[in-house]
């Protein structure tokens, strides 16, 4: 009988980010192969009895921004590192924000991880291991030449006032698919978007992005390892960056930190 393993983090369908986000999707063959592999979906979109995890089990948290956004997240992500054998951390982050109404109290309890790799670049704890969705970019889209000037990819539950962005701009939706939503990207010379992932894609592509309704505050962009400025209603040349052999140095690190990951369980099973 395989051994379970659990993929926690926040299993929300309607936005790529957070499914494209998660391990699973991106190294099938080895884990099916090799486990029970289950789903723990931390927002509770998807019901799920925690007692069915036992001291036998593993469990691998991330990705997505998990840490400090909600209270009832932290406690569950702290059930499972304690009930299962081997719990990894695998490029999740921070998302702490002093101005949201909700308090978060409780800090997860990463020591007792056996690997933690976290996609803040800017944190002080953990290993960088930028967020796994990279291993879903396909490198041969960095040849593609932009036909199309300004791109705006909104996060599917956060509203963008139409005063906010260009007039005569496309539009599209974080919920899209993942490769459609990277072939627009590619499509235009920048992108602006109010999405964590999106920012993060258009970087990998090579694209000059742009955070909307971007604060100071918010853990998630502070510890990017490339600052991403605000749109300030216009473009600004000299505050855009782009990373050449960025793709293909976070594809390297998350292929690395697979091989770990690996050893880690095979020494367990």
């Amino acid at each position: 009988m395989k051994p379970k393993l659990y993929f926690v983090h926040c299993r929300n369908f309607a936005n790529t980010g957070d499914m494209m986000s998660c391990p699973f999707e991106h190294f099938k063959s080895y884990f099916e192969e090799n486990f029970d592999c289950r789903f723990v979906d931390i927002s509770d979109r998807i019901p799920f009895n925690y007692d069915e995890i036992t001291k036998d089990d593993y469990a691998i948290i991330g990705g997505g921004g998990l840490d400090g956004y909600h209270e009832g997240w932290q406690q569950k992500i702290n059930n499972v590192i304690s009930k299962v054998k081997v719990a990894v951390g695998w490029g999740f982050g921070s998302n702490r924000n002093p101005q949201r109404s909700n308090i978060v109290d409780s800090k997860l309890n990463l020591n007792a991880l056996a690997l933690f790799g976290i996609r803040d670049a800017g944190e002080s704890f953990g290993r960088y291991v930028p967020c796994v969705s990279c291993i879903g970019v396909d490198s041969s889209l960095l040849q593609t030449k932009p036909t199309k000037q300004c791109g705006v990819i909104m996060h599917i539950d956060s509203a963008i006032h139409s005063k906010s962005i260009p007039q005569n701009c496309d539009i599209i939706a974080n919920s899209q698919n993942l490769k459609a939503i990277l072939k627009f990207i590619t499509e235009h010379e920048f992108i602006i978007s109010n999405s964590y992932h999106i920012c993060y894609w258009a970087m990998l592509l090579q694209r000059p992005v742009y955070r909307l309704y971007g604060v100071d505050c918010d853990s998630r962009y502070n510890l990017f390892e490339y600052g991403i400025p605000n749109w300030s209603g216009h473009r600004d040349l000299s505050k855009e960056i782009v990373v050449p052999g960025f793709l293909d140095k976070c594809k390297r690190l998350n292929l690395e930190f697979f091989e770990e990951v690996k050893t880690i369980f095979r020494k367990q099973i």
